[in-house]
C-alpha cells in the first residue's frame, strides 16, 4: 500500500472542502532555485543553475515549467495542472518535447523534461529539482 503525502492529503481535502479555488497552485512564492541535470550517461550540456522569484499571482507555467503557453508555431500542445503538480506535451518547431514536475511540497519540486527528438535529433532528458530558498526582497530581484 503506498502512503500519501501529508501535504498531498491537506490540499486535496482543502480542495474538496472548497477551501482552495481550483485555479490555485501549492508552491509558495519567492527566491526559487532550479537545477539542472542530463539523464545518466548522456553527454552535452545542461542549462545552467537558475535563481528566480516567484510572486503569488505568477503563472505557473511560466514560473515553474518555463514555458511559454502563447505559442502560436505549436501544432499541438496540452497542458495538464493540478494543486501540485505540471505535466505537458508540445509539438512546436522540429523537435516535439513533454515534461512534468511534480511538487512534493510547497517548497520542492522534482521532474523531468524531454526533448523527444525528431528529424534526426537524438531524444534528451534533463532531470530538474527546485527549491524554494527565501522570500524575494524586490519586485526587481
Amino acid at each position: 500500500m503506498t502512503s500519501v503525502k501529508p501535504i498531498h492529503f491537506a490540499l486535496a481535502l482543502l480542495a474538496a472542502c472548497g477551501a482552495v479555488r481550483a485555479d490555485e497552485f501549492g508552491a509558495m512564492p519567492g527566491l526559487w532555485k532550479t537545477i539542472y541535470s542530463l539523464e545518466a550517461g548522456k553527454t552535452g550540456t545542461a542549462p545552467p543553475l537558475r535563481w528566480h522569484c516567484v510572486d503569488e499571482a505568477a503563472d505557473p507555467w511560466q514560473a515553474y515549467a518555463e514555458l511559454d503557453t502563447s505559442l502560436h508555431a505549436c501544432k499541438s500542445a496540452t497542458y495538464e495542472r493540478s494543486l501540485s503538480a505540471l505535466k505537458w506535451h508540445m509539438a512546436c518547431g522540429a523537435t516535439p518535447s513533454e515534461g512534468s514536475l511534480v511538487f512534493d511540497s510547497p517548497k520542492h519540486y522534482s521532474g523531468t523534461i524531454t526533448t523527444l527528438g525528431g528529424k534526426g535529433a537524438p531524444r534528451r532528458t534533463l532531470h530538474v529539482e527546485g527549491e524554494r530558498k527565501a522570500a524575494c526582497t524586490s519586485p526587481s530581484d
